[in-house]
């Protein structure tokens, strides 16, 4: 009986989640370069789905789909690292305690963003 009445509880939390929406965006090079974080959580237990928008010089809008796991996404847990003119680390603080990062290499003549840490 027990075992049905905490399963009964189980799914009624489950169905009363509400999926959360967040968002943080950063410009930089004077709104030259664009970094836009979006990020979706359907379910109680488990991962963001996260799309980063890259807009950068002349280039078409570039977009990279992630899932990151973490309590929120905020300005406090993901942060924008510019190590010099064109290289950007995207730092994802996870709920485990390691990062998830982006290198973005951002100049007029190149766009390219790789995963640094799972």
């Amino acid at each position: 009986m027990k075992n049905i009445l905490l399963i009964a509880i189980s799914l009624m939390m489950v169905s009363c989640f509400t999926p959360k929406e967040a968002a943080v965006s950063h410009q930089y090079h004077d709104g030259k370069v664009t970094i836009q974080v979006t990020a979706v959580k359907d379910e109680m237990v488990g991962p963001w789905k996260v799309t980063m928008k890259f807009k950068v010089y002349n280039f078409d809008e570039s977009k990279m789909d992630v899932l990151v796991y973490t309590d929120e996404i905020s300005d406090k847990t993901v942060t924008f690292d510019w190590r010099d003119e064109t290289t950007c680390i995207i730092n994802f603080q996870q709920s485990d305690g390691k990062p998830r990062a982006f290198k973005l290499t951002a100049a007029p003549n190149n766009l390219e963003v790789i995963s640094l840490h799972n």
